[in-house]
């Protein structure tokens, strides 16, 4: 007999709670990893209650995983010149000196200016989690 394979919907949540925390995202000029936001060309304030959403991944339901969306924060004032590499979301938890990076994703490549009073969108981007499978 098979046996199903599932994660409970709370168990992802759960997951999920680590990336719902973060209170910034950076667009950062960083070509490698960044490590830390000494390269952020534009940043946005993120509210946990409303700029995160949690729901079944795309096909759908608990055996498909889930899905944390971020919301998009367009309009927001470049604050540094040079090329976007890397999108960052991190938490702060003592007003914002120290930060914890804890979710790196690639953003497209484009030559930003404060000079010239440049402001960029931030797409709607999300982290989704698939279901268990058999090993093979």
């Amino acid at each position: 007999m098979k046996m199903p394979l599932n994660i409970p919907n709370a168990a992802y949540d759960a997951y999920f709670d680590y990336f719902k925390a973060c209170t910034r995202i950076d667009i950062v000029s960083n070509e490698a990893l960044p490590t830390d936001l000494t390269g952020s060309l534009a940043h946005a304030t993120i509210t946990p209650g409303s700029d995160y959403t949690v729901a079944d991944g795309d096909t759908g339901g608990s055996p498909d995983g889930r899905r944390l969306t971020v919301a998009e924060k367009a309009g927001v004032d470049v604050t540094a010149n040079g090329t976007s590499n890397h999108a960052v979301l991190s938490y702060t938890a003592d007003g914002g000196t120290t930060w914890s990076i804890r979710l790196v994703t690639t953003c497209n490549q484009r030559i930003l200016s404060a000079t010239d009073g440049d402001k960029v969108n931030m797409g709607t981007f999300y982290l989704q989690v698939g279901s268990p499978e058999l090993p093979v």
